[in-house]
């Protein structure tokens, strides 16, 4: 039996770095590939909070309108075609 000399080493060696050197390419890629998905989310989830944050402060607007009695009256009449008692409502077409 010969002893391992250092070519032998070299070649054992190589083929203990190969694997350890795939294994690292591998989780770097999926660790950026991880991290790009990530971005994408977080991105897409800042866009949705900056439009819910515009639909709630169209939301809070509507609410204080909806404090003013004359204003629902106005909506009552518009919308739903209601009127005062003794009045009468005179429908001129689609309008």
């Amino acid at each position: 039996m010969k002893p391992f000399g250092a070519r032998n080493r070299r070649s054992l060696l190589k083929w203990l770095f190969v694997p350890v050197i795939i294994w690292i390419v591998y989780q770097s890629l999926t660790g950026f590939w991880t991290i790009y998905r990530l971005r994408k989310e977080r991105n897409r989830l800042e866009r949705e909070i900056a439009e819910l944050t515009a639909r709630k402060i169209v939301l809070e607007r509507q609410k204080e309108m909806l404090k003013d009695p004359e204003k629902i009256e106005e909506i009552a009449r518009k919308r739903l075609g209601m009127r005062r008692k003794g009045e009468r409502i005179i429908w001129l077409g689609d309008n």
